[in-house]
């Protein structure tokens, strides 16, 4: 008797565009569990470390115990870990995605990357219509992420470029992460290696592809080209 189990049956009719959206949705799930699981836990239990420390503090200080200030500075650590948990927990579940159009959503990060990075990350929008379709959002986001991401931790790069822009043909978009980053491009290729093939994955499902480029001014921009959604894809 031929027994093929219900799920690999419907897998084997399903496109390989549709299994790669199957899979980026299941780890976007699974990152946005684990940024919960980080907030309510761990981001929880620092918390009231914080809260305690800082009154035990404020006691011995009351007190003129000399132990007061290595309390202080123990809260003090406590609340950078905290800080430090929420910027990763803002990078597995990023809120700006949510019921958010591409623009919108590539400018808060960028918005946050100047404010967490202490750099300069500019964003430029050159698409006439807004792009609203939630998986096209979440897959460029999380590609200028990774971008944006590199650049600063393997290039060094302090000035960041985003361009969001039409491509060659109307149908067509680019999404272009430049910086200025010291990194050579084979380096940089083989130090982001998982990233790199998170992002080449990501473009893929979008229809498009990604490419690498080192310009005379020895920056580097990562350049994902995609299809924009049309507007009965977007409703």
């Amino acid at each position: 008797m031929d027994f093929q189990p219900k799920s690999f049956t419907a897998t084997m009719k399903m496109s390989a565009g549709e299994i790669e959206r199957r899979v980026l949705d299941m780890c976007d799930i699974e990152k946005r569990r684990i940024g919960q699981d980080l907030h309510d836990s761990i981001g929880q239990q620092l918390t009231g470390i914080s809260l305690i420390s800082k009154a035990l503090e404020q006691r011995m200080r009351e007190a003129h115990y000399p132990e007061a200030d290595s309390l202080k500075e123990l809260a003090e650590i406590v609340d950078q870990t905290i800080d430090q948990i929420r910027n990763v927990v803002s990078g597995l579940a990023p809120s700006e995605i949510q019921s958010r159009n591409a623009e919108t959503a590539l400018e808060t990060l960028c918005e946050r990357i100047e404010q967490i990075h202490h750099i300069r990350c500019t964003f430029n929008y050159e698409i006439c219509d807004l792009i609203e379709d939630p998986d096209t959002v979440k897959n460029l986001y999380f590609v200028a992420t990774e971008a944006i991401n590199n650049a600063i931790r393997h290039g060094e790069a302090d000035q960041i470029d985003v361009h969001l822009r039409q491509g060659t043909d109307t149908h067509l978009g680019e999404l272009m992460i430049r910086n200025n980053g010291c990194c050579d491009i084979i380096d940089f290729s083989n130090s982001t290696r998982i990233g790199l093939d998170s992002m080449r994955f990501r473009a893929e499902a979008l229809n498009g592809q990604l490419d690498i480029e080192r310009h005379p001014d020895r920056c580097v921009s990562v350049i994902c080209s995609f299809q924009i959604p049309s507007a009965s894809q977007q409703d």
